[in-house]
């Protein structure tokens, strides 16, 4: 006769083996799903701006300068003043600004006119701040907080490069101290 064995003694066998499959299988897709947020393109390892203006660098690769969070800050329609940071491994100079503003409808604007007190040395090696000096104001009719605006940045060695930065409000907090200093007569660059 064939042996037989009860019903209750084979379920009870496979039961810690069931147990530990599931436990395997939960394990591996708590592993899979956290390698799922890992890779070579995750968010993190992408350079971002903490701040709200533009990135570039200008000139050869190998000795550019590099223009840091470059925005317009405007405190009143029509006018505002240029904040950013330069870089440089050899010395250059900021010769000359000039752009554009542009609408709300995102047409071209009117030309800005920058008003450049002097050029601008960036000392290699030195991080030089735009609004640390007399600022380089800009105008011009269809300027507005909220909007954008078209910058070409000239330098002596570099060369130029153009942008399209945001124009922020100088109600912000952070640049609620900024305020033009007193000069005896700036000369106006020429405007696109």
């Amino acid at each position: 006769m064939p042996s037989s064995v009860p019903f209750a003694s084979l379920s009870s066998a496979t039961r810690p083996r069931r147990l530990a499959r599931a436990g395997a299988a939960m394990i591996l897709a708590a592993a899979l799903s956290l390698a799922a947020g890992c890779g070579f393109d995750v968010q993190t390892n992408r350079p971002y701006t903490p701040g709200e203006g533009i990135n570039a660098n200008v000139g050869p690769r190998s000795e550019p300068v590099g223009v840091r969070n470059l925005l317009i800050v405007s405190k009143e329609p029509g006018q505002g003043f240029v904040s950013a940071s330069l870089t440089a491994t050899r010395d250059d100079v900021l010769q000359r600004i000039t752009g554009r503003a542009y609408r709300a409808d995102g047409s071209a604007g009117t030309p800005l006119a920058a008003t450049l007190p002097a050029p601008v040395t960036v000392e290699a090696g030195t991080l030089t701040v735009l609004t640390s000096e007399r600022l380089i104001e800009v105008t011009g009719d269809d300027l507005r907080a909220g909007l954008e605006a078209e910058l070409t940045l000239t330098f002596a060695t570099a060369g130029e490069v153009t942008l399209r930065v945001p124009v922020v409000t100088a109600d912000d907090p952070q640049f609620a101290t900024i305020s033009p200093s007193p000069s005896a007569s700036p000369s106006p660059t020429a405007s696109n």
